[in-house]
C-alpha cells in the first residue's frame, strides 16, 4: 500500500483529532505538564514535559499567563501526533483561536511538514490538509509578562558548533547568559561544561514522547519530520517567563532559509527560517507577550563563517556533535 493510499484511508477512518486539554502542576522538583490529544474513542496521547527547579526560576506565576503559554505549547506539540493518522479536522477543545491564529497554525503545520509529505510521497495542499476548529474565536489581547533581567539572554544549546558560537559571542558582550537545553545528552552537557557552566546554571526542559505514538509508528502509521524548532520556540516563551529573561538568542544561520528540494518550497529547516521567525514574533506580539525578543544571533552568517569562529574555541572540539543522525547516541555517524 502506498503512503498516499494510507493517508487517504486514515483520513476517512479517523476524521477528527482533538486537542482535549492540558494540565500543569508546580511541585517541589519543578513544573510538570501533561497534554491530552485524542483520535476517536480508543487512541489517546498524553505527552509530558517537565522543567526542573533552578535558583533563578520563579514558578509562582499568574494562572492566566501559564494557561496561555502552555495552551500554545500544546498547539505545536499536537502536530507530532496528528501526523500518525492525519485526520482532516483538528478540534481545539481547550482554547480560543481567531482567524489569524488559525492561519498561523495552518501555515506552520503545512510548511513544517513539508519534508514529511515529500518523503512519504503524499500530495496535500494547505487548503485541504487540515481544518482547525477552535472551541472559541474570541481573540486574546497580548500581555506584558514579568521581566526581571532585560540585559540577559537565554541561549538554547543543541550540542553543535552553531549554538557554541552564539554562547561565546554573547558571553563576551552581554551582562549574562543562561544556557537552555531540551532533553540533555552528552554533547549538550559537554558544551555547557566546556563553557564554564554547571547543570545547576542551565535551564532544562525535559520532554517525552507518549509511547502510544511509537506503537502506532511500529504498526505502520505515518511518520516523518516535524517542526522541532517551532516547538522549541514556544517552550522558550515559557522559559523566558519563568526566568524573567525576555531575550532568546537562537543560532540559526543563513542557509536555513534555503529550500531543501531544489525548485520547491520544501525546507527541512522551515522552523529555523527567517520566514518562520518573523511570523512567530508577530504571533507572540499580537497574542501572547509583547515584551519577548526571539531572534537568531547568527542569521547573517554562513556555515563557513560560523565554522571559522568556532575554530577559535578548541575547548569544545572533543565534546561537540554537529550530527543529527548520531545525536541520540552522542556520536558522529561519519556519513
Amino acid at each position: 500500500m502506498s503512503y498516499q493510499t494510507k493517508y487517504n484511508t486514515f483520513r476517512q477512518t479517523f476524521p477528527e483529532f482533538v486537542y482535549e486539554g492540558y494540565q500543569y502542576d508546580v511541585q517541589s522538583d519543578g513544573l510538570h505538564i501533561v497534554f491530552t490529544f485524542r483520535v476517536g474513542a480508543e487512541i489517546c496521547f498524553q505527552p509530558e514535559a517537565f522543567i526542573p527547579s533552578r535558583r533563578f526560576l520563579d514558578f509562582n506565576q499568574p494562572k492566566e499567563i501559564l494557561d496561555r503559554l502552555i495552551f500554545n505549547i500544546g498547539m505545536v506539540e499536537l502536530v507530532s501526533y496528528w501526523k500518525a493518522l492525519c485526520p482532516p479536522r483538528v478540534a481545539v477543545a481547550c482554547g480560543s483561536l481567531d482567524e489569524e491564529q488559525v492561519s498561523f497554525w495552518k501555515k506552520l503545520y503545512f510548511n513544517g511538514l513539508g519534508e514529511f509529505f515529500y518523503t512519504n510521497g503524499i500530495s496535500a495542499s494547505i487548503d485541504d490538509f487540515m481544518e482547525i476548529v477552535p472551541a472559541g474565536t474570541v481573540p486574546q489581547s497580548p500581555k506584558t509578562y514579568i521581566v526581571s533581567y532585560r540585559d540577559k539572554y537565554l541561549v538554547p544549546i543543541g550540542g553543535g558548533k552553531d549554538s557554541v558560537v552564539t554562547l561565546e559571542l554573547l558571553s563576551s558582550h552581554s551582562a549574562g547568559v543562561v544556557p537552555l537545553i531540551m532533553n540533555p545528552r552528552g554533547a549538550t552537557i559537554g558544551c555547557v561544561e566546556a563553557a564554564g557552566f554547571t547543570m545547576d546554571d542551565v535551564l532544562v526542559i525535559q520532554r517525552t514522547i507518549h509511547p502510544r505514538l511509537l506503537e502506532l509508528n511500529g504498526q505502520g502509521c505515518l511518520n516523518g519530520h516535524t517542526p522541532f524548532s517551532a516547538m522549541l520556540a514556544f517552550y522558550t516563551l515559557l522559559a523566558a517567563q519563568l526566568s524573567g529573561i525576555p531575550n532568546v538568542a537562537l543560532s540559526n544561520e543563513n542557509s536555513a532559509n534555503e529550500s531543501t528540494v531544489v525548485g520547491t518550497g520544501i525546507n527541512h529547516q522551515y522552523s529555523k527560517s527567517l520566514e518562520f521567525e518573523t511570523d512567530f514574533r508577530q504571533y507572540v506580539h499580537d497574542y501572547m507577550n509583547d515584551g519577548n525578543h526571539y531572534y537568531s544571533h547568527l542569521r547573517q552568517l554562513t556555515e563557513l563563517q560560523i565554522a571559522e569562529k568556532f575554530a577559535t574555541h578548541p575547548q569544545y572540539f572533543k565534546v561537540f556533535k554537529s550530527c543529527n543522525a548520531g545525536s541520540k547516541e552522542n556520536k558522529w555517524c561519519c556519513h
